[in-house]
C-alpha cells in the first residue's frame, strides 16, 4: 500500500474522530446547561455556535487536523469566559489527546480542538515524507522514461548512449598542429554544458561543423553534444548518417520495408520502467523523415559528403540545411573533407558563418587498436 493510502486511512479515523469530538461537546454543553442554571445563557450561545454549519468547516492541516469555529468578532459570541469554559468542557471529554487553542485574527474569533495523539502526528509526518519520496522518485521514473523514447527517437545508436560523454572525452592538446581542445570547447558550448559560466556563450551559433580526417572523433563528439542535449532537455535530437539517410529515403519510393536499426521505437512492458525497443511494423514514410529533417530541435548529419553526389541528393540537403538556416535551428555536421568549400556551396556558404572547427588528430581507432595489440603481448610474455 503506498504512503498516500496510509495517509487518506488515517485522516479517515481521526475526522471520524473530530466530528464525534464536536458532537460530544454540544452534548456535554447541553447536559452542563441542564446542572448549571446560571450558565445556560452562554451554554446555548456556545452550542448553537457549533451547531452552525455555516460557521464550522473541516480543515486538512496535516500532520494536525483541525475543527475551526468562526464566530463573527462584533457578536463577541466568544468571550474569554466562554472559552474557559469550553476548554474545561473539552478537557473533560478527553483529558489526555484534545487541546484548545484560541485567538483572534482580521476581525474574527477561532477556537481550534486538537484530536490528535503524538503518535499519530508522529505517524503521519512519517507518512508524508514517506509520499514525498515516492512522488519525486515518480517524477525521476517518468523523466527517465521521456529520456528513454528521446533517445530511440534521435537514432543514435543505443551501444554509444552510456559511453559517449563529456566526462569521458579525451581531451588531446599535442600541439597546434594536433589538438580536439577547441573542438570539445565548440561541443560543450553548443550543448550549453557550461551555462554556469557567463562567457561560456561568447560566439556560440546554431550551426556547428566538424572536420577532418576519420577517426579524429567528430562523430563521437556530435553524439556527446546530442545526448547531453537530451538527458538534460528531453530534446527531440534526430541523427543520420548522410548515405544511409538516402539509403532509406529511396526506399520509400519501391514499398519496400525498412527494417534498419535506424527506425527502433519504445515499448514500456510493465510498470517497473523495463524499457524494450524493436522494430515498428511499418516504416516512416518519405514525407515524414523530410519533416522530421526539418523540424527536429537538433539535427546531427553525419559524413556530409560522402554521399553520392546527384541533384536530387544536393536538392534534398540544400532544402533541409536551407529551412534550419533561415529558422536558425541547431545543426551539426560532420564531414570528412579537408576544408568546409570541398561541400556544396550554398552548405559551405551557410555553414562557414557558423563555427567550423577542422579536428587535426590521428585516427584513435588505430592508436586504440595499438594499444591493445601491446597490452595483449605483454599479458602473453608475462604468461
Amino acid at each position: 500500500m503506498s504512503a498516500h493510502s496510509d495517509i487518506w486511512e488515517l485522516e479517515r479515523t481521526i475526522n471520524r474522530r473530530q466530528e464525534e469530538l464536536q458532537n460530544a461537546v454540544i452534548e456535554a454543553i447541553r447536559e452542563l446547561g441542564n446542572t448549571t442554571k446560571e450558565n445556560i445563557p452562554q451554554l446555548k450561545d456556545l452550542r448553537d455556535a457549533l451547531r452552525d454549519n455555516s460557521r464550522v468547516a473541516l480543515i486538512n492541516n496535516s500532520p494536525i487536523l483541525n475543527v475551526y469555529v468562526t464566530v463573527d468578532y462584533y457578536t463577541n459570541t466568544f468571550t474569554g469566559e466562554k472559552v474557559e469554559l469550553l476548554l474545561q468542557v473539552v478537557k473533560t471529554i478527553y483529558p489526555e489527546i484534545t487541546t484548545i487553542q484560541y485567538n483572534r485574527f482580521n476581525g474574527q474569533s477561532f477556537f481550534k480542538l486538537i484530536v490528535v495523539t503524538p503518535e499519530e502526528q508522529a505517524q503521519l509526518a512519517a507518512l508524508k515524507e514517506q509520499e514525498e519520496q515516492e512522488r519525486k522518485e515518480q517524477e525521476r521514473f517518468e523523466k527517465q522514461k521521456e529520456i528513454n523514447v528521446a533517445l530511440v527517437r534521435s537514432r543514435i545508436p543505443e551501444s554509444r548512449w552510456d559511453e559517449y560523454t563529456f566526462k569521458d572525452f579525451n581531451v588531446v592538446d599535442i600541439d597546434k598542429n594536433h589538438s580536439n581542445k577547441e573542438a570539445y570547447r565548440l561541443a560543450r558550448q553548443f550543448a550549453g554544458a557550461d551555462s554556469d559560466d557567463e562567457n561560456s556563450q561568447d560566439g556560440w551559433h546554431h550551426f556547428l561543423a566538424y572536420i577532418g580526417s576519420p577517426g579524429s572523433g567528430k562523430t563521437r563528439l556530435a553524439f556527446t553534444v546530442g545526448l547531453y542535449l537530451i538527458r538534460h532537455d528531453q530534446t527531440f535530437v534526430r541523427y543520420w548518417q548522410v548515405q544511409d539517410l538516402f539509403e532509406t529515403l529511396k526506399s520509400t519510393f519501391n514499398g519496400k520495408r525498412d527494417n534498419s536499426r535506424n527506425h527502433p521505437v519504445y515499448v514500456d512492458d510493465d510498470d517497473d520502467g523495463n524499457f524494450n525497443f524493436t522494430t515498428p511494423p511499418e516504416r516512416q514514410s518519405y514525407n515524414e523523415i523530410i519533416q522530421s529533417l526539418k523540424e527536429c530541435k537538433t539535427l546531427i548529419l553525419d559524413d556530409l559528403g560522402a554521399e553520392n553526389d546527384t541533384e536530387w541528393v544536393r536538392s534534398i540537403l540544400d532544402m533541409i540545411i536551407d529551412h534550419r538556416y533561415e529558422n536558425e535551428m541547431n545543426t551539426i555536421i560532420t564531414s570528412n573533407v579537408s576544408d568546409i568549400s570541398e561541400l556544396s556551396p550554398r552548405i559551405a556558404s551557410r555553414f562557414s558563418e557558423g563555427n567550423v572547427c577542422k579536428i587535426l588528430m590521428p585516427d584513435f581507432r588505430k592508436i586504440k587498436a595499438v594499444q591493445r595489440e601491446k597490452k595483449s603481448r605483454k599479458v602473453a610474455s608475462n604468461g
